[in-house]
């Protein structure tokens, strides 16, 4: 007789755990590619500047810089369609161990300590402008450009719910 008593509640305790191992934790929503839109000139800009062939091999670079880490970032076919534009704004070679001072719209500035090749470029994410600088001691243009892609796609995985909230409001 106890044991036709405690039959309801041990089915009650089984449908339970049933119930439960059958309801999924709740999960974020997959990240999309961020889309970049690469260019070497300000928007509206007719002047051809003096460096505006290293900007070109910059812009190249840091465009085959995206393509191989395949992760974050793609490239978008116009900048309408783009959630960040990448202005390359110039290149240079420096001493070992300067510092460059990197403001930002926000108000803020960010220090980076800086060698040998060193690749410029300004992020426009609507009417905010982040710049960046990649670095390297190398004899390569490329690894500079390297080093500028891994901090921007740093920035905007950092910033990711920022930028993804902006192109909903596109």
């Amino acid at each position: 007789m106890a044991m036709l008593q405690c039959l309801p509640l041990a089915l009650l305790l089984m449908a339970g755990l049933f119930a439960t191992s059958e309801q999924k934790p709740e999960q974020k929503p997959e990240r999309r590619s961020v889309s970049v839109f690469l260019t070497t000139e300000p928007a509206g800009d007719a002047w051809v500047a003096p460096d505006s062939k290293d900007r070109v091999d910059s812009s190249n670079d840091l465009s085959r810089v995206f393509a191989r880490s395949g992760r974050l970032v793609k490239r978008a076919a116009s900048a309408a369609e783009a959630d960040l534009i990448i202005e390359i704004t110039g290149r240079r070679e420096t001493e070992s161990g300067k510092t460059l001072v990197l403001s930002n719209s926000n108000g803020l500035a960010v220090a980076k300590r800086l060698h040998g090749r060193i690749v410029l470029a300004t992020v426009h994410v609507g009417d905010m402008k982040f710049e960046f600088a990649g670095a390297t001691r190398s004899r390569h243009w490329f690894d500079a450009a390297a080093d500028l892609g891994k901090d921007i796609e740093q920035w905007a995985n950092d910033n990711y719910d920022r930028i993804a909230q902006r192109r909903v409001e596109r």
